[in-house]
């Protein structure tokens, strides 16, 4: 081995081991405890499998995969427990699970991208950039800093999925991996439905797309595939525009707006050089099979954009491997021109991206009566909860009841009864089937709705609001002082048991 490839190697390690570090300090906790709104939720059901010792909402097949009410997809939940009661820290009530959930989630996906990129191309730059605007990209740490939120695993692994889809690895271990890959996600969240045009994209790239290559108009013309791809491009990315899909309110020009915003949140400054690098790999000559893949990718799943729920997450990683092409050639110029300023741009253009990961990633902008992360008052609440008998029932206004309610053994929210669920099937041509599962509850029969029109009556010595209180078996109110509502703000006449200035525990 030469003295230069030792010495490229010995660099390329110190690289790698440098983007290892950058990630465990973005990652850092600037908050006292855990973060997120639905991640309670999941931290929830964590914990009732560490206390009785099974999935008590495992009422069918579905509800395994969180496709029936009043289930989640399971194995996060059955993560977070495991960790918890390895480590042996169910009595800190997930916090610190989730942390080491969290950073372990944030460096697997530095090598999950990094693979990805390695069956693209085997230049250690390309790949090095794929993993550093991947792995701190906004969409990948918000769900990756002290947050339970499922989709970061879905985000994470989906490279991995495709890498073992477009590699070159025998068929068999091929179909046993991306299997295995699938169920877990499949349990992970209901994104896993995102699969299926992923997959039909490589079988029409292995079955079909050959023979198109081999049509003699466009054998003789190549040049025309860019132009076709083009306009499939345009006509994805303007279908939605036209349709109202993935349009739920507003004007479809504010929509344009939004999907701006919300693309350079998540994706970071450096998207600017999508297109480019798009375009970069539609006129290359010469693509390889896994380049034509991911362009195909890229063109069709342009409908996705206007979809903010998912869609922005979904696309994530096609959107930097574009930068990353985009990107690498800019550094290619900056060597060969011995370009100072196009180093310095380069340079700015990760510091800025790491900044701006920075930032959100510890900051919200905007204002609102709940903070984004669980606050040591809703912790302490919790704590004090526990001097509550064992299995007691409470019902509360506002989010900080969820977080006060996972930090409590003692404390939980109204129970359901899973033998009185009335469900509606939905039909595979309704949007909600992919979004919500085939199986939805029967209108005002929900649980929580019976729990919000209980809070919006006037008086918790309403004959209705007893009626209910009974009906759930509570008898506390975690009062939010923040969320005036008008059964809280009744309690005047109970038994205050506790009060820290946020938070009041009223005997009801």
């Amino acid at each position: 081995m030469s003295a230069n490839k030792k010495l490229s190697e010995k660099h390329n390690f110190v690289l790698f081991a440098l983007l290892i570090i950058l990630n465990l300090i973005l990652r850092i906790p600037s908050i006292p405890h855990s973060k997120g709104s639905d991640s309670f939720v999941i931290q929830t059901f964590a914990n009732s499998i560490t206390y009785l010792g099974y999935a008590e909402w495992w009422q069918n097949g579905y509800a395994v995969f969180g496709l029936y009410p009043y289930s989640y997809a399971s194995a996060l939940p059955f993560l977070l427990s495991g960790i918890s009661q390895l480590l042996g820290w169910t009595d800190l009530n997930m916090d610190y699970a989730v942390l080491v959930y969290s950073i372990v989630l944030g460096l697997l996906s530095i090598f999950t991208s990094y693979v990805l990129a390695g069956v693209l191309s085997k230049d250690f730059t390309f790949k090095f950039l794929l993993a550093l605007l991947f792995s701190t990209a906004q969409g990948v740490m918000i769900f990756s800093t002290w947050e339970s939120s499922a989709r970061g695993p879905f985000i994470i692994l989906l490279p991995l999925f495709i890498y073992i889809l477009i590699s070159t690895i025998d068929v068999y271990k091929k179909l046993v991996l991306l299997l295995g890959l699938w169920f877990f996600l499949a349990a992970t969240h209901q994104f896993f439905f995102l699969l299926f045009p992923v997959v039909l994209v490589y079988i029409f790239h292995k079955v079909i797309f050959p023979r198109v290559l081999n049509i003699p108009i466009l054998t003789k013309n190549k040049f025309s595939f860019p132009y076709i791809y083009l306009i499939i491009f345009l006509l994805m990315s303007s279908y939605p525009f036209f349709t109202g899909l993935f349009i739920v309110a507003g004007s479809r020009y504010d929509w344009i707006i939004n999907i701006v915003v919300t693309h350079i949140r998540f994706i970071g400054p450096a998207v600017v050089f999508v297109l480019s690098g798009y375009l970069y790999l539609l006129f290359k000559e010469n693509k390889q099979t896994p380049e034509w893949y991911l362009l195909s990718l890229g063109t069709i799943f342009t409908v996705f954009i206007y979809e903010h729920r998912y869609g922005v997450y979904f696309i994530l990683i096609i959107a930097v491997f574009f930068m990353s092409i985009s990107i690498r050639n800019l550094t290619n110029i900056a060597v060969i021109r011995k370009s100072k300023i196009g180093c310095l741009l380069l340079a700015i253009i990760i510091i800025s991206s790491t900044m701006f990961t920075g930032f959100y990633n510890h900051y919200r902008t905007g204002g609102g009566l709940t903070l984004w992360y669980m606050t040591e008052k809703e912790y302490s609440a919790g704590v004090w909860a526990n001097n509550l008998p064992e299995n007691s029932i409470g019902i509360g206004d506002g989010v900080g009841f969820l977080r006060v309610s996972t930090v409590s053994r003692n404390l939980s929210a109204p129970r359901v009864d899973y033998s009185n669920i009335e469900v509606v099937e939905l039909s595979y041509k309704d949007m909600r089937f992919y979004f919500d599962g085939p199986y939805v509850l029967k209108p005002h029969t929900s649980l929580s709705g019976s729990i919000s029109w209980l809070l919006d009556l006037n008086s918790i010595d309403d004959t209705r609001a007893k009626n209910l209180i009974q009906r759930f078996n509570a008898e506390y109110f975690v009062q939010d002082i923040y969320y005036r509502t008008n059964v809280g703000q009744s309690l005047s006449s109970k038994s205050k048991l506790y009060e820290n200035g946020r938070f009041g525990i009223w005997l009801i």
